[in-house]
């Protein structure tokens, strides 16, 4: 996705990858109790360029509900991210593996169907619903 209007280019993954491996208080810091076993995902882990414009995707589970869309809300509306999955643009930076999907109108209704399925309404207690200290 390119930027948001009037934001900056957003390096994405490569950015925090790199934070979290210089880190002092990282899992495998000086400051660390941990062992080098506990801390395999963080030894396997890199900042490269090829981290370079991805983003951690969210959990699907109220997506119909989340808008704006994509990391900097680039996207208002549901049918305007599945256009974009469909159409497969050139990436603004880094690389990008998404292929045109060439959905017909009825996929792209039963996709957004289905992208709406897993929405259900919060139920809780008001209480526990408040900023933490306030009765």
């Amino acid at each position: 996705m390119p930027a948001a209007p009037g934001g900056a280019e957003d390096p994405g993954r490569q950015a925090g990858a790199g934070q979290v491996l210089q880190d002092e208080f990282n899992c495998l810091g000086r400051y660390s109790e941990g062992t080098p076993e506990a801390c395999r995902e963080l030894r396997s882990m890199h900042a490269g360029a090829r981290l370079r414009g991805q983003f951690k995707v969210p959990s699907l589970r109220d997506v119909a509900d989340r808008a704006p869309y994509m990391h900097a809300g680039q996207l208002r509306t549901l049918a305007e991210v599945i256009d974009h999955y469909d159409r497969a643009p050139a990436p603004a930076i880094g690389e990008s593996e998404l292929q045109p999907l060439r959905l017909d109108a009825d996929e792209r209704r039963a996709l957004a169907a289905f992208l709406g399925a897993p929405s259900a309404p919060f139920e809780a207690d008001p209480t526990w619903l408040g900023p933490p200290g306030e009765d």
